[in-house]
């Protein structure tokens, strides 16, 4: 509004002056050497403002003129940097398609239109490497490490080639490295932790599990099981280098980060049994059973806390039942301990309320040997061992890496060496042997065995 308001003054002021020459038109006479120009002083003002455009125009068409080499040049380059990234990214959904002679021809063409190399080289390293080239993809990797933006994707690729190659020292320093750019990345926590625990440093491992909690780049929960576990991995190895009390005092701390984890409350109670105090040992796993009860739990409750005779066990695993009174698990317990007592009642009543909970090849087995015990049929028997044979297969500890079976619950797979690998879990369909595939990695929100696989849950 005010640009047009402008323009009006502006033109109405032409035209007053245009006006103004017409009424008073005058005369104008220049004279310059044998020349002389006589005109009207209209005519005169005409003329200079046609001089000035045409100065102006000329002076346009100089500087176009001037500065065409620099445009032309920045023209080339625009031209060759859009080829350039066109090259870099059909490079990039080679190097994903997999066509390793397609990711090699445009890395080069990348290469050649980019002046600017940290951008290539991601490209290049990865180019080399769907060719077999390994040693030429490390020097990329190595170039990318004088790089500031790039240095990380270089740490990046030359610690899953240290992976590839077995080079265990190379990536521990390679994780480091990456751990000291990006300490909150969830991934190169993991691969520092996992470094840290085949190089046997456990305790820069619960360091590094430490800081990543503070950093938050895990979450607290999770990080205090992995810790728990961590700690009863020294226990058990302190335990085996005949260090006692190492191994006791591990047990206890890693039962206070996770007291309702089942294996660190088993590992506490049977160091404070073997140290005379089963009271306490028998209140470690009464916790744990109240939160998660499970067959192991039942089973070190009585190895440490019950009496000899059958009667007497069966009377402190009720106990330990009505902690968790509706758990199917406590009725299994109560009615195991009752069938080797012989009160086959109270067995059958906690078999049924088991297997009304949850029915299981477990508890149908157990059925099958009531029957037989207390003198049932025939029929009845085979009854209850066919249910138990087209059940699922009872509960195991399972790796999620390997699927390797293990008789009772370790930190570290006898296997694979998977840290915390062990699930409770159904071997399924596949049977033990079956080869698992990927698993998500136990999350610490769950109790001590996985809520997800498991066939028997914790309420």
């Amino acid at each position: 509004m005010i640009r047009a308001f402008a323009f009006f003054l502006i033109l109405s002021g032409l035209v007053l002056l245009a006006a103004w020459f017409a009424e008073h038109p005058g005369t104008v006479l220049v004279t310059f050497g044998d020349w002389r120009l006589h005109t009207s002083v209209g005519f005169l003002v005409v003329l200079a403002l046609v001089a000035v455009f045409a100065a102006v125009f000329l002076d346009r068409l100089w500087r176009y003129l001037a500065t065409s080499p620099r445009r032309i040049a920045v023209a080339f380059r625009e031209n060759r940097r859009r080829r350039g990234y066109q090259a870099l990214t059909q490079g990039l959904v080679a190097v994903a398609a997999g066509d390793a002679d397609e990711a090699g021809r445009l890395a080069r063409r990348a290469e050649g239109l980019l002046h600017n190399p940290p951008l290539t080289m991601l490209l290049s390293a990865q180019a080399a490497q769907l060719q077999g080239d390994e040693g030429a993809a490390a020097n990329y990797f190595e170039s990318m490490l004088h790089h500031p933006e790039m240095a990380f994707l270089g740490i990046r690729g030359l610690f899953m080639q240290a992976l590839r190659d077995g080079d265990e020292e190379n990536a521990l320093r390679l994780a480091k490295r990456a751990y000291a750019l990006h300490p909150k990345t969830p991934w190169v926590v993991q691969a520092l932790f996992e470094r840290e625990l085949r190089a046997g440093k456990l305790e820069d491992a619960e360091a590094t599990l430490r800081e990543a909690v503070r950093q938050r780049a895990l979450p607290a929960v999770e990080g205090k099981r992995r810790r728990a576990v961590l700690l009863l991995r020294q226990s058990a190895l302190s335990k085996a280098d005949g260090q006692a009390a190492a191994a006791r005092r591990f047990a206890q701390d890693a039962w206070k980060l996770a007291p309702d984890f089942g294996p660190a409350a088993i590992c506490y109670a049977r160091h404070m049994a073997e140290a005379g105090d089963v009271p306490r040992a028998g209140k470690a796993i009464e916790k744990a059973w109240k939160e998660s009860p499970h067959p192991d739990l039942a089973a070190a409750y009585l190895e440490i806390a019950a009496p000899g005779d059958a009667l007497g066990r069966l009377q402190k695993i009720e106990n330990l039942a009505r902690l968790s009174p509706r758990h199917p698990e406590s009725h299994l317990a109560v009615a195991e301990a009752a069938l080797k007592a012989k009160i086959w009642g109270q067995a059958r009543s906690h078999l049924a309320d088991a297997i009304a909970a949850l029915p299981s090849a477990r508890a149908f087995r157990q059925m099958a040997e009531l029957e037989a015990g207390e003198g049932g049929g025939e029929a009845a028997i085979a009854q209850w061992q066919a249910r138990a044979a087209a059940a699922p297969a009872d509960n195991l500890w399972i790796c999620r890496h390997c699927s390797a079976i293990a008789a009772a619950w370790a930190p570290v797979c006898a296997n694979c060496d998977t840290f915390d690998g062990f699930q409770w879990r159904s071997p399924g369909p596949g049977g033990p042997g079956a080869k698992a595939g990927p698993q998500p990695p136990i999350s610490g929100r769950t109790h001590w065995f996985s809520r997800e696989s498991s066939e028997i849950p914790n309420r």
